[in-house]
């Protein structure tokens, strides 16, 4: 027998098993989605979706596009775009559980303080 076949013994028949060896992961993968899964990449993309619309609401307010409905359009868009963004500061900041913390903190320091 080899030492990378292991044998299996069923009804006097004998099958070859393999092993895989494992494969290592990478420690810090790369890229665009290592970046957005970490909170400062949140942050920083909420900022650049706050910038961005805010700057096509700064455009249409103005009046540099002259089809009023396309002004419009791109007044909604950049509102919408903008409330996301601010959504997403918060979901990264919030998700950090440091607030939650802080809270529980300070109640359980008022409750003793009380008594």
């Amino acid at each position: 027998m080899k030492n990378d076949h292991k044998e299996k013994q069923g009804n006097n028949q004998s099958l070859p098993v393999t092993e895989i060896p494992h494969q290592k992961t990478p420690e810090s993968k790369k890229g665009i989605s290592s970046l957005l899964s970490s909170d400062a990449g949140l942050i920083l993309a909420g900022i650049f979706q706050m910038i961005v619309g805010l700057s096509i609401v700064s455009v249409t307010i103005l009046g540099l596009l002259t089809p009023l409905w396309l002004s419009a359009t791109l007044s909604l868009i950049g509102s919408i775009s903008s409330m996301f963004g601010v959504y997403l500061i918060f979901h990264a900041v919030a998700s950090n559980g440091k607030f939650d913390s802080l809270i529980n903190s300070s109640i359980k320091r008022v409750i003793r303080d009380q008594n």
